[in-house]
């Protein structure tokens, strides 16, 4: 479906063109100014707003899920998806293998604090600057709700992702000065492979899409060389980094959320598996779901 086709047939279908115009404008900061002439090109057809204000739009009438299955969006370029397969290919070496126990192939999803929940991303405490800042936030009493996307079995995971929105609390007590309010940011990640990279990246992103898509930055943990180049050219502001000889060094990136959700190849990612994080995601919880029932590749 056309964009143009996505406003007329499902949004116009119950809403005005003064009251979407209007309710955009209080909204979104994204559509000052934007006007009836414009709007009406968009519902022909003859232009289209930007990824970003398209999913803003989605988002707005609260039909998310219906954009994400429905409307088309640009495929990615061949360039963009080889610096993508290069970048989770990494995890095909032995180099990211801090943590491989084999034990499971099922996606499951958590949401705890993080005293509870730490034990399923041990590894990162080998880097000892994400230790000490453990500790000083146990010493400080500062919880963290963590989001945690892992494969394995229900209490032990072969690779894994976590996130919050704590970021501005958890930097300042890092000592690393940058404006983090109302920001999300993304944990030292581990993926056994890089089907797992793609597979719990693409679950995370929906899940962000949904649940986080207000906050005004998000910043990503990355480890090792291949992982800073990837996120530099996919346009990630480098805000600090610490050496580590022995397990990699680490990188912190900050996006702009517009930034993040118009890079096709996020989208793409998130449209993947949009129909299978709708259907799966509450048994993420329970019992996981099994890789075998989740496609791969773009």
């Amino acid at each position: 479906m056309e964009f143009s086709d996505f406003l007329k047939k499902v949004i116009l279908a119950n809403t005005s063109r003064r009251e979407l115009l209007t309710g955009l404008q209080l909204k979104y900061v994204e559509f000052n100014g934007l006007d009836e002439i414009t709007l009406s090109r968009w519902v022909n057809g003859n232009t289209s707003p930007s990824l970003y204000r398209q999913l803003l739009i989605a988002d707005f009438v609260d039909e998310m899920p219906f954009y994400l299955d429905s409307c088309m969006t640009p495929m990615p370029s061949g360039k963009a998806i080889r610096q993508f397969e290069q970048y989770s290919e990494q995890f095909d070496s032995v180099y990211h293998r801090i943590r491989n126990p084999n034990c499971g192939d099922s996606l499951y999803f958590l949401r705890e604090e993080n005293t509870k929940c730490r034990y399923l991303f041990s590894y990162v405490f080998q880097f000892s600057t994400l230790k000490a800042l453990q500790e000083k936030l146990d010493m400080a009493g500062i919880g963290i709700e963590l989001n945690v996307f892992y494969i394995g079995q229900k209490n032990c995971a072969e690779s894994c992702l976590f996130f919050h929105d704590s970021a501005g609390e958890v930097l300042s007590t890092a000592g690393v000065d940058f404006d983090a309010r109302n920001s999300v940011l993304f944990g030292v990640s581990f993926f056994k492979n890089s089907d797992h990279c793609e597979i719990i990246s693409s679950f995370a992103f929906n899940h962000l899409l949904r649940n986080f898509f207000d906050r005004k930055k998000i910043i990503f943990t990355v480890r090792g060389s291949a992982g800073m180049q990837y996120f530099e050219k996919i346009g990630g502001e480098l805000i600090a980094s610490k050496k580590n000889h022995e397990l990699g060094n680490l990188y912190l990136y900050s996006f702009e959320t517009e930034k993040l959700f118009s890079n096709v190849i996020v989208l793409t990612l998130i449209k993947q598996h949009n129909r299978s994080y709708k259907k799966y995601f509450e048994r993420l919880s329970s019992s996981g779901v099994s890789l075998g029932t989740l496609k791969l590749g773009f």
